[in-house]
């Protein structure tokens, strides 16, 4: 009996450990989410990217099929730095539980200062003040 109690928590552990993988945002250019689209980013990895220019208008998120919505009651935002390599928060933008995960719109457009800037990072939460 404890080994069977013991294999469902591994096995649920790993589930979630899974899950907590599976949201990506692709950056595109038109609303439609289909015109000069980037790769998919991994929402819950809080790497710095950039993204083309012209790409970076509006942002679509998306979640792997068959797994349980991780991001819902999360707050997730976009980090902006001026210059490659997200060296500092010059600009963000907030997304909350409604819009991340599988829940929300499927193309959001990004905000003035947070569109077509050199890098990028998402994190958990609201994010810090402004400090370049």
């Amino acid at each position: 009996m404890k080994f069977a109690a013991a294999a469902l928590i591994a096995a649920l552990a790993g589930t979630q450990a899974v899950s907590a993988i599976n949201v990506w945002a692709t950056f595109c250019a038109n609303a439609e989410g289909t015109d000069n689209c980037s790769t998919d980013f991994q929402v819950s990895n809080p790497g710095c990217f950039s993204v083309s220019p012209d790409s970076a208008k509006y942002v679509k998120f998306h979640a792997d099929g068959g797994f349980q919505d991780p991001f819902a009651g999360k707050t997730y935002s976009l980090i902006v730095s001026p210059q490659g390599g997200c060296n500092c928060q010059s600009n963000k933008q907030v997304f909350p539980p409604d819009q991340v995960g599988t829940k929300g719109p499927n193309v959001i457009q990004l905000n003035d200062g947070v569109a077509s800037q050199p890098s990028y990072r998402f994190i958990s939460g609201g994010g810090d003040d402004n400090n370049c």
